[in-house]
C-alpha cells in the first residue's frame, strides 16, 4: 500500500496495524519510526520521480545522451560492474565519455541498436543480455519520458546473472509464454474489470511462486479516490486479512497515482535496504520515471515496515488515462526482487487487465446510453418536465448510478420539492441552488465529480450532502442528480 492518511491519528493506525499484521509488537515497531504532518504531507507534494537514488542490490544503472550515447549519470557503484573494472582506473573521469568506452563491445552494440529500435518503433523499454568473461548480464534499457522521439536521455538498468539464473530464465521464458496464453483465455471470459483483475491477481501470486510474496490483493479506486480491496489471496498461514478494508484518498499520493501511469510496474527488493546515490554532470535532476529500481520516498518505507512488509510489488491497471485500480502483492519474510522475465510477465498481464477495463468501461457507457434511450422513450410529451420526472425519476436515478435526484421550480426557494427521488437524506439545502443558480447560466450544465471540487463552490457537507452531482437548469426548472460520499476512511 502507499503511506498512510494525513488524518490519521496515532493510537488508532498502532491499533490497525497490530490488528493487521496479527503481531503484539507492531504497534511499538511502528512507533518508533513514526513521522510527523509535515513529513505524512511530503509525498502529495514531491516529484517521486527525481529523488535521485535507487535501490540498493537491485541493479546498476547508467544515463546516456542519444545519439553519441555519452554517459551523463550513474549510481555511485556503477563503477564496481564487473566489465568496469577492467577497464576504468580509479582516477578516471567517467561522466561525459563514451558508453562505448567502458561497455564490452557486444554489449554496447546491442544497447545501441534497442534505442535505436526503440525510436523506430515509439516503445518505451527493450531487454537485452549479454555475456562477459563467465558473467551474465541483463539489461533494461528505458526512455526518460514518454514521448520518445523527443527523448534525448535513457537508462540502462544492468543486473549480474549466476549461470543457473541464467539457466532458470531460459527454462522460465517457455514456461511464461504458456502461462500468459492461458491467462489471456481466462480474461476473455471475464465479464468485468474486477472479474479480470482477481484472476490476473491469483495468475501472478502463483506465477512469482512461494518464495515470493506472501500476499496479492486486487485494490480499485472509487470515483473520488478513494481505494477498497476487494480481492486477496495468501498463504495458509497468513491469518490476518485486508479484503474489504476501505482507504481514503490520500492513501496513494497525487505523484504516485501520476507515476504508475507511466510506469505501471512498481516493486521494493527490501524495506531496510540502503539506496545508492546518482551522481551527473548535469544540472538538472534526472528522470527516474522509466526506471524501475528507482528509489522509494521515505514515508512508503516508514508505512511499510509498520506494517511488517519486508518486500512488495504494485501492477497499476489504468483505464482512460486514470489509475482504475493496483495488484498489491506484499512479503513479509524476506527480501524478494522478481526476475526480468516475471517482470515483463507482469507487465503484459497488467496490460491485458487495464484493456479488459477500459473495454468494459466502454460497454457500461453504451449500455448507459441504450437504458437512457429507452427511458426517454417513456417520456410523455404531453406532460411538463416536473410531472415526467414524478413518473421516471426513480428509473433516472438507477440508469445513472446515482442516489438522489431533487428538481424545483427556479422560482421556488422554500423548502418544498417539486420533485425528490431516492435518499431523502441527500437532498440539498437552500444555500446549494443559490450558489448554482449564480454559477450556471440558463440553459446551462454543471458536472463536480469529486468532493474536492464541490467544496471549491463553498458548499458543505450540510446544504450539499453527496459527494458529487450533475445540475442543469432552464429558464423555469433547476434539477440536480448526486451520489452519496462512497468512501469509508480507515482512521
Amino acid at each position: 500500500m502507499a503511506p498512510p492518511p494525513r488524518d490519521i491519528t496515532l493510537s488508532s493506525t498502532s491499533q490497525q496495524l497490530s490488528q493487521a499484521t496479527g503481531d503484539e509488537e507492531a504497534t511499538l515497531t511502528f512507533r518508533e519510526t513514526l513521522m510527523d504532518e509535515i513529513q505524512l504531507n511530503e509525498c502529495d507534494y514531491m516529484n517521486l520521480n527525481f529523488l535521485g537514488n535507487i535501490q540498493g542490490d537491485a541493479s546498476n544503472v547508467a544515463f546516456v545522451s542519444y545519439p553519441n550515447l555519452e554517459i551523463v549519470a550513474m549510481d555511485t557503484k556503477f563503477r564496481e560492474l564487473a566489465f568496469m573494472k577492467e577497464r576504468v582506473r580509479d582516477d578516471d573521469i567517467i561522466l561525459g565519455k563514451s558508453a562505448q568506452r567502458f561497455m564490452p563491445s557486444s554489449m554496447f552494440n546491442k544497447v545501441e541498436k534497442a534505442i535505436e529500435d526503440m525510436i523506430k518503433a515509439s516503445l518505451l523499454r527493450e531487454f537485452v543480455f549479454d555475456w562477459d568473461n563467465d558473467t551474465f548480464y541483463s539489461l533494461c534499457v528505458s526512455t526518460t519520458t514518454t514521448d520518445i522521439q523527443k527523448d534525448t536521455l535513457f537508462s540502462i538498468e544492468i543486473e549480474i546473472l549466476d549461470e543457473m539464473a541464467m539457466l532458470d530464465i531460459c527454462a522460465e521464458r517457455d514456461t511464461l509464454s504458456r502461462t500468459l496464453t492461458n491467462i489471456g483465455r481466462a480474461l476473455d471470459l471475464c465479464s468485468t474489470g474486477e472479474e479480470a483483475a482477481k484472476v490476473a491477481c491469483d495468475a501472478v501470486f502463483k506465477i512469482l511462486g512461494d518464495n515470493a510474496y506472501d500476499r496479492g490483493m486486487v485494490y480499485i479506486f472509487h470515483d473520488d479516490l478513494s481505494g477498497e480491496v476487494i480481492h486477496e489471496i495468501k498463504k495458509e498461514d497468513l491469518k490476518s486479512s485486508y479484503y474489504g478494508m476501505h482507504f481514503p484518498a490520500s492513501d496513494v499520493p497525487r505523484s504516485a497515482r501520476l507515476l504508475y501511469q507511466k510506469n505501471v510496474v512498481r516493486f521494493i527488493q527490501n524495506v531496510d535496504g540502503q539506496d545508492i546515490p546518482i551522481v551527473s554532470n548535469r544540472t538538472a535532476p534526472i528522470d527516474l520515471t522509466q526506471v524501475r529500481s528507482r528509489c522509494v520516498h521515505k514515508c512508503h518505507l516508514i508505512y511499510c515496515r509498520g506494517m511488517g512488509i519486508k518486500c512488495c510489488m504494485s501492477l497499476a491497471l489504468v483505464s482512460q488515462g486514470e489509475l482504475w485500480g493496483l495488484l498489491s502483492f506484499h512479503g513479509y519474510t524476506a527480501p524478494f526482487k522478481p526476475s526480468l522475465h516475471q517482470l515483463i510477465a507482469c507487465e503484459a498481464i497488467a496490460a491485458c487487465v487495464s484493456a479488459r477495463v477500459m473495454q468494459n468501461v466502454k460497454k457500461e457507457k453504451s449500455t448507459r446510453l441504450m437504458l437512457m434511450g429507452q427511458l426517454f422513450q417513456k417520456w410523455d410529451p404531453t406532460a411538463n418536465v416536473l410531472e415526467n420526472l414524478h413518473v421516471l425519476g426513480d428509473q433516472v436515478v438507477n440508469v445513472m448510478e446515482a442516489d438522489v435526484l431533487a428538481a424545483r421550480v427556479k422560482s421556488d426557494k422554500s423548502a418544498v420539492w417539486s420533485v425528490a427521488k431516492g435518499n431523502m437524506e441527500l437532498l440539498p439545502r437552500g444555500l446549494f441552488w443559490e450558489k448554482m443558480s449564480e454559477q450556471v447560466p440558463t440553459y446551462g450544465l454543471c458536472v463536480k465529480s469529486t468532493k474536492k471540487t464541490v467544496k471549491e463552490l463553498d458548499l458543505t457537507d450540510v446544504n450539499c450532502p453527496g459527494s458529487d452531482f450533475v445540475f442543469i437548469r432552464n429558464d423555469k426548472i433547476e434539477i440536480m442528480i448526486g451520489r452519496a460520499y462512497r468512501e469509508r476512511d480507515v482512521v
